[in-house]
């Protein structure tokens, strides 16, 4: 965890107790996902839901996995979404790593939300009052393209194009007539865009440690190489650059970098926390360990 300022935490606290967003501060919520690392991400959500939080924020923000729990917490139903990582997720029924072209199968993620136990209330998340942007990534281009819970879209084909990690899921999903891919080519961690849209407050989750900072090596180049091989030039180079804005944006939300009249507070975890992770009781302990955070943090700052 990082604070540099908590500040943050107390304005939250206060619209709680009075109900009123008209404060005159404009607070953010950022999720990162990055694979099965998002079930931290919904942990925290659930502290907030636990603590009577979700309704106080104007913009809340996710891509990849980050969306999930973004889109469970405005819809009421983050203790199910959080708990879709160890019940629906683990073992071998989401990742399946003997399957090069989907080694992440998003069509299994997207009957989980569509029709399992766990399913997205869709009609709920697009009456929040709370605006939720999720971002997904032009198949083609690598543009990034910005949705939200108000769009003509069905949320569930929104939140598996943001999961649809490029290179582990061999196809691309369709929305509004173009078709796209994970989120977290362009906007892995989108703080720029909750300070272009005049947050004068943000709540960060990241889901790797403070010491963590993106690099590509050899090895890894070599299987990205491989595995977006049937991708165009434009989408690999936006993924090639993708890294030097994400560290940057890790930057601010670790207080390596200062922004000017913004504030924020960062939770992020301090267990191991795996892209690739499949063990239950891992998965329920990261989650466990994402919710106990934001609960302490929030009581601390209400005292």
């Amino acid at each position: 965890m990082f604070a540099n300022d908590e500040i943050v935490l107390k304005r939250i606290l206060a619209r709680k107790k009075s109900g009123n967003k008209n404060d005159g501060h404009k607070i953010g919520l950022i999720f990162e996902g990055g694979g099965m690392r998002g079930v931290f991400s919904s942990g925290v959500a659930r502290g907030l839901n636990e603590l009577g939080l979700s309704d106080c924020f104007d913009i809340v923000y996710g891509s990849s996995s980050g969306s999930c729990a973004a889109a469970y917490l405005l819809s009421g139903e983050i203790a199910d979404g959080s708990a879709i990582y160890y019940k629906d997720l683990s073992g071998f029924r989401f990742i399946r790593p003997w399957k090069v072209s989907k080694m992440m199968d998003i069509d299994y993620l997207g009957g989980v939300f569509r029709n399992g136990e766990r399913s997205l209330d869709q009609k709920a998340l697009k009456a929040s009052d709370t605006l939720l942007k999720i971002y997904v990534s032009n198949a083609v281009s690598g543009a990034h393209k910005c949705f939200t819970n108000k769009s003509n879209i069905d949320m569930v084909d929104l939140l598996m194009a943001s999961c649809a990690t490029p290179g582990y899921y061999g196809k691309t999903v369709r929305l509004g007539g173009a078709d796209y891919l994970d989120g977290n080519v362009e906007k892995k961690l989108p703080v720029e865009e909750a300070v272009g849209d005049g947050c004068t407050d943000i709540l960060i989750v990241p889901t790797v440690p403070s010491n963590y900072r993106a690099k590509s090596g050899p090895l890894s180049e070599i299987l990205t190489k491989f595995l977006m091989r049937k991708l165009t030039p434009e989408f690999k180079y936006a993924h090639r650059n993708r890294i030097g804005t994400y560290n940057e944006n890790l930057d601010i939300a670790f207080g390596k970098k200062q922004l000017d009249n913004v504030n924020i507070f960062t939770i992020s975890p301090n267990i191991k926390n795996s892209m690739g992770e499949t063990n239950y009781e891992n998965l329920k302990k990261i989650s466990d360990n994402g919710a106990s955070k934001a609960i302490n943090y929030f009581r601390k700052a209400g005292k």
